[in-house]
């Protein structure tokens, strides 16, 4: 039977007022993969899109995504049900997650993702204007949110000025959601969260020493065994088993959440 990787339910109540450090460990099969779960891997699967209507009456959240690069930052603007908002957010692996309000909708949208890009296109026009270091996005590729993280630990960020810009951000975005619905949230940014803090000395190696794994390229071209643990900050190291590189070591890298959606993983009995 093929498994899926889950996370269990964070209400949005666990990060308001805000959380430094925080993280969710998602699970395989009901086994934790805070430690290495081996799996077996029988190829891909496509992940087409599916747009996701709004009705009026329903509440959904607001959110922003940073990633601290080089010379740029980078802003994630997306959307999502209030249950699945803080997985949602986690689960792309962010540097700081920020969510821009909770909103009660006045109008039917059949495609929710044309809000986040509408939001989008006028933060940008905002950010360029104002902080010509910050590019918007409504997607993030798994390469680029890795280079990000490889970027962070080599060379150091403040989280606070990341949180100084989101919150501006969020106050941005509010105003443009009010002329959408009803805004609940005490203030804008009031619920966010970093994951820097909790990453241990063994996580960091791992994010320095390693780049994206391509998967049409590395694995699932065949009955792959796979060994994979979940980092504190949302993204996935994967040792490819019976591999070895040109230096004699296990053939690994990372993945992201969104990556891992497109395996079709099997755990090994052992």
């Amino acid at each position: 039977m093929i498994e899926i990787i889950t996370y269990g339910e964070v209400p949005l109540e666990t990060i308001m007022g805000g959380v430094r450090g925080f993280s969710a460990t998602p699970s395989i099969d009901g086994r934790p993969l805070d430690d290495y779960v081996i799996v077996g891997c029988e190829g891909l699967e496509e992940s087409p899109y599916t747009p996701v209507s709004l009705a009026k009456g329903d509440v959904f959240c607001s959110y922003i995504l940073l990633y601290p690069s080089f010379s740029t930052i980078w802003v994630k603007v997306g959307s999502a049900d209030r249950s699945s908002c803080v997985t949602r957010m986690f689960q792309q692996a962010p540097v700081v997650a920020i969510v821009s309000d909770l909103v009660v909708a006045r109008k039917h949208l059949s495609d929710r993702e044309e809000l986040d890009r509408e939001i989008g296109k006028k933060l940008g026009k905002l950010a360029l204007k104002e902080e010509g270091k910050i590019r918007v996005r409504t997607m993030m590729s798994s390469g680029d949110v890795v280079k990000v993280w490889k970027h962070v630990v080599r060379a150091g960020v403040s989280i606070d000025n990341v949180l100084n810009l989101g919150f501006k951000l969020a106050i941005e975005a509010s105003r443009m959601l009010k002329g959408f619905g009803q805004t609940l949230l005490p203030k804008p940014g009031y619920a966010w969260f970093t994951t820097l803090e909790l990453l241990g000395k063994h996580d960091i190696e791992i994010l320095r020493a390693h780049g994206h794994v391509k998967l049409k390229a590395w694995i699932c071209s065949g009955k792959q065994i796979l060994k994979i643990r979940h980092l504190p900050n949302g993204l996935f190291h994967i040792l490819l088993e019976g591999r070895e590189n040109l230096y004699g070591r296990p053939v690994s890298g990372l993945l992201t959440f969104n990556d891992l959606k497109r395996l079709k993983l099997k755990i090994v009995k052992e």
